[in-house]
C-alpha cells in the first residue's frame, strides 16, 4: 500500500469497517451490480506517522447509479509501523509443595529462551519479556514435571501488555 511503500507504516485497525449504503438508480440497472462493483476508499496520503486517525470515506460507484446514503462517513484508523522482536521468556511456578526434604526443585527449563512477536511498533516496544505462569494447583512434587501455560507479555513494570496486533 502507498503507507507502506512511502512511509513504512501499517494499518492495524479500521481497514476491515462495514458499512451499509443506499443507492439510486433504475431497478434494472441497480440489479446488475453487486457490492463488488462498488469500492469505498480513504485518503491516506497526507499521513506520515504513527497515530490514531480518523478518516473521511469515498465512494466510488458505477455511473449510473448514485449514493443516496450510508451508515457512515468515516472510519477510526490505528496506523503504525510493523515491526518484530525477540523477547526473553521467564517461568514462575506457583502453588506447589516440596513433598520431603528428600527432594529440591531443581531448575526450571522451558522449551524456548526467546519468542518472536510482531506488530506495531509503539506497542512492541513497551514489551520487556514474556512470561509463561504455572500453577501447580497445591501439586506435591516428588518427581521430573512436564507442564505448559499461557504466555503473558509484560511490561518493565511487570504489568500485562495485551494487544489483539500482537502476534
Amino acid at each position: 500500500t502507498q503507507l507502506e511503500n512511502d512511509h513504512n507504516l501499517s494499518v492495524f485497525s479500521g481497514h476491515d469497517a462495514l458499512v451499509d449504503i443506499k443507492v439510486k438508480g433504475q431497478k434494472t440497472v441497480i440489479s446488475k451490480y453487486s457490492a463488488d462493483d462498488i469500492t469505498v476508499r480513504v485518503d491516506v496520503s497526507d499521513i506520515k506517522e504513527s497515530g490514531m486517525y480518523t478518516l473521511d470515506l469515498f465512494f466510488e460507484l458505477p455511473s449510473d447509479i448514485s449514493l443516496i446514503d450510508s451508515s457512515v462517513s468515516e472510519v477510526n484508523m490505528f496506523i503504525d509501523k510493523r515491526t518484530s522482536a525477540n523477547i526473553d521468556v521467564e517461568v514462575n511456578l506457583r502453588s506447589y509443595k516440596i513433598s520431603s526434604a528428600e527432594y529440591a526443585l531443581g531448575d526450571v527449563v522451558c522449551d524456548t529462551d526467546t519468542i518472536m512477536v510482531t506488530g506495531p511498533a509503539s506497542i512492541i516496544e513497551d514489551i520487556n519479556h514474556a512470561l509463561v505462569e504455572i500453577d501447580l494447583k497445591d501439586a506435591h512434587l516428588t518427581e521430573s514435571l512436564s507442564t505448559s501455560g499461557e504466555i503473558l507479555l509484560k511490561n518493565q513494570n511487570g504489568g500485562n501488555v495485551e494487544s489483539k496486533f500482537v502476534k
